[in-house]
């Protein structure tokens, strides 16, 4: 009897567990030095996070990006110098996401599955050069506005009023002054969290959502 109903519990614990909403938090624009202090929160609140990184801002930090990838992060391409990239010709598109490539399989040992174009700015030439090198063009669904700096509540608050299952939330590590982001980031967890939200990487979300169709 005892044993049945361990098993019973078990299987309510796993269905119940398939059935937990899935959000995947996001971060443009470094590495940068916010990213240990990101990278630290992560950690400590057992969460997994998608970074998509420019090629060029990773000289110096080298070493964050190794840590960062140990931790179980997914580490993805947002372009080596960060361009507009509709504007550019496919051979410059691909030069860029190809030269980011190599640098983090370098550092990681694996190239990036996604993409995420700079400022969102995308087209199907865009798609076509990405899908191309094996990578699927990422955006958003929930913007943050950190990189407007409304304030550590206004961050939190606007991520609370619109996520939904399976949603892709864009924060940033890079471009500026990160400060409200890392103090709006354990506010983001916590509520996420009491909503009943699992935190999974970007390609996590992706592959469950084609599974289901």
């Amino acid at each position: 009897m005892i044993t049945i109903s361990l098993l019973v519990v078990l299987v309510g614990a796993t269905a119940a567990d398939a059935r937990r909403k899935l959000v995947a938090l996001t971060f443009d624009g470094g590495p940068s030095g916010f990213t240990p202090k990101i990278d630290g929160i992560l950690q400590r609140k057992h969460v997994r996070a998608s970074f998509f990184w420019v090629g060029s801002r990773i000289d110096g930090f080298e070493r964050v990006v190794k840590r960062v990838d140990r931790q179980g992060h997914e580490i993805a391409n947002h372009s080596w110098l960060h361009d507009d990239l509709t504007g550019l010709p496919a051979g410059a598109i691909r030069h860029q996401l190809a030269r980011t490539n190599r640098l983090i399989a370098r550092l990681t040992g694996e190239r990036p599955e996604v993409f995420r174009p700079p400022y969102g700015a995308v087209n199907s030439k865009v798609r076509r050069v990405a899908g191309g090198l094996g990578m699927r063009t990422v955006t958003w669904d929930v913007d943050s506005i950190d990189w407007m700096s409304p304030g550590c509540e206004e961050i939190a608050a606007k991520v609370r009023r619109e996520v939904r299952h399976r949603s892709i939330v864009l924060l940033h590590d890079g471009g500026g002054d990160r400060t409200q982001t890392v103090c709006a980031l354990p506010r983001i967890i916590r509520d996420l969290r009491n909503r009943g939200y699992r935190f999974v990487t970007v390609s996590k979300a992706l592959r469950k959502k084609r599974h289901r169709g």
